[in-house]
């Protein structure tokens, strides 16, 4: 059996998550999906296919079932002790009939009794097995995945004083999806022999495009990513502002919701832009597939967060887009550029400038032949990244600890 343990699920923007359950599960692994906050499928940009697989069946929403022979197996075993107890009073976590039962968000039953491979999506999930030191009674594996912000909430002290026994003693692997992430990992400590790089993949049955031309008329670009200022749409829309003011016949969509909503539409109005910037909102994975086919160049615009210096970690749907015949235009920074076969499939710039972005632009459009070959490339590069080149990975490191 394969437990995933997640603070949240599903969460709109994490496709990749969903492809790993569902691999997992064609590969014929038993699974369970342990979740502080069940959000339902209809949170997910992919519900048809969580639908399909029944995944709502493995989500366990709490342990509030766990039987009453079992907490004295519990109790016996010393899980209760005086140490965790205190922090369960500090915490107030025996304030209801169901107090006990709230130390930790597991159903213990599967972790006493079953043999299991655990995989942490997000390291700070890792703070629940922690701070109620459920792992001292279990023999098992922990394999956590870092997919972004959570290599940088810690610093390399406090790292190592949160989780570096818990590594020590039960990590086996860690997984990143790019050599950027891999870099920030170990400048937190982990080391290195336990870090495998392991790129997002994607379904090329589901993304799979056609050879484009550019049309005598509209030339449209697209982006795709929530509304927050670490994706960057602002510089997107920038560039569209050059290109206009140069003459171009364009249009450029932008699929996401997010915070800096009306800032964006803001700066649209200001710079009247209005019949050239269209901010779409939220889409399915579906809906953002048909959109990219009717689409010519993808921006991908993701910079540097100015509050925690973070930057892209991957970029999934880069990947996407090329697997529908998309040449990505985007700033060299963070693991994005790993992505792309650089002045093939994609084209890099530096960061935030929008000048250099709407140059690239240009002069795709004005070599419509090249930018044929150039779309050719970008379906033939986005094979290498199907499920069964990458998720494939995550099936052998379940397989070696099993």
């Amino acid at each position: 059996m394969v437990i995933f343990k997640l603070n949240a699920f599903p969460n709109i923007s994490e496709t990749f998550i969903v492809s790993n359950l569902i691999y997992a599960l064609k590969k014929g692994f038993k699974i369970n999906i342990y979740v502080k906050r069940y959000l339902g499928i209809k949170n997910s940009s992919q519900q048809q296919l969580l639908e399909i697989n029944n995944v709502e069946r493995y989500v366990k929403k709490s342990i509030y079932q766990i039987p009453y022979y079992l907490k004295l197996i519990l109790l016996l075993k010393g899980l209760f002790n005086r140490n965790i107890i205190q922090t369960s009073v500090e915490n107030n976590l025996f304030t209801s009939k169901k107090g006990l039962l709230k130390l930790v968000n597991i159903s213990l039953h599967d972790f006493l009794f079953k043999p299991f491979v655990c995989h942490v999506h997000f390291n700070d999930t890792l703070l629940e097995f922690i701070d109620f030191n459920i792992s001292k009674f279990i023999k098992t594996k922990f394999i956590v995945t870092f997919h972004g912000y959570d290599a940088f909430t810690e610093t390399k002290e406090s790292f190592k004083k949160k989780y570096g026994d818990f590594y020590d003693k039960h990590v086996a692997y860690v997984t990143v999806n790019s050599l950027y992430l891999k870099n920030k990992v170990l400048a937190l400590g982990v080391e290195a022999s336990k870090i495998k790089v392991i790129p997002i993949g994607i379904d090329n049955s589901f993304f799979k495009g056609q050879i484009k031309s550019l049309p005598k008329q509209k030339i449209k670009l697209l982006s795709v990513g929530r509304l927050i200022q670490l994706k960057g749409h602002i510089y997107g829309i920038y560039a569209i502002n050059e290109l206009k003011q140069l003459g171009y016949n364009i249009e450029y969509s932008i699929v996401g919701k997010g915070e800096e909503l009306d800032f964006l539409q803001a700066e649209i109005n200001r710079l009247d832009l209005k019949n050239e910037v269209k901010l779409l909102g939220g889409k399915s994975q579906v809906e953002i597939r048909e959109i990219m086919k009717s689409h010519h160049v993808f921006l991908m615009t993701s910079t540097v967060d100015d509050k925690t210096n973070r930057e892209e970690a991957f970029g999934v749907v880069s990947i996407e887009a090329q697997a529908m015949g998309l040449p990505v235009v985007g700033f060299r920074c963070g693991g994005f550029i790993e992505t792309i076969v650089e002045q093939d499939t994609g084209f890099l710039v530096k960061d935030r400038d929008s000048l250099g972005i709407s140059n690239v632009v240009a002069e795709l459009i004005a070599q419509p032949e090249k930018y044929k070959k150039h779309s050719k490339s970008c379906i033939a590069h986005a094979v290498k990244f199907d499920y069964s080149n990458t998720t494939t990975k995550y099936i052998e490191l379940y397989k070696s600890l099993l």
